[in-house]
């Protein structure tokens, strides 16, 4: 399923104007916050950044997002209910929670790699001087009138 057009943020050069890349994300996202074009200009990447520069309310902000994994996990734990009530079958609460219980922790479990993942490809860039020593370079470029 394709987006809207509305909703799709296209990256630019603003010395070129070259199209870097897009994206339909809103909510702060780890990941390198500039793209380097061809021409040398760095683009700004909102609302893309590093873990370690997120302030405490934006790390609040992301680890807030695996609420809704949680929540989807207990889709299983509906189904089983459903299920039962439809197919008129003797519930169980102990199904109903193993049910609740294994799609919780399965989804939880996949976000929560999925995000560790993130962090640990972002330290690993944080940790290079020659990319830390762009971003002081991005950081002044964006001043720039």
């Amino acid at each position: 399923m394709t987006p809207p057009l509305d909703r799709i943020r296209e990256y630019r050069c603003p010395a070129c104007h070259a199209l870097l890349g897009s994206t339909t994300r809103r909510a702060v996202t780890i990941g390198a916050p500039f793209v380097e074009c061809g021409c040398g200009t760095y683009a700004p990447r909102p609302p893309f950044s590093e873990w370690d520069m997120l302030d405490s309310r934006a790390k609040v902000n992301v680890l807030g997002r695996g609420a809704v994994w949680l929540l989807s996990g207990m889709i299983p734990g509906l189904l089983y209910a459903l299920g039962s009530i439809l197919l008129d079958r003797s519930y169980s609460i102990l199904g109903f929670l193993g049910a609740v219980g294994a799609g919780a922790l399965l989804a939880t479990a996949a976000w929560s790699t999925r995000l560790l993942g993130e962090i640990r490809r972002s330290r690993r860039r944080m940790g290079d001087p020659m990319y830390r020593a762009k971003l002081v370079e991005f950081g002044t470029q964006s001043r720039r009138p």
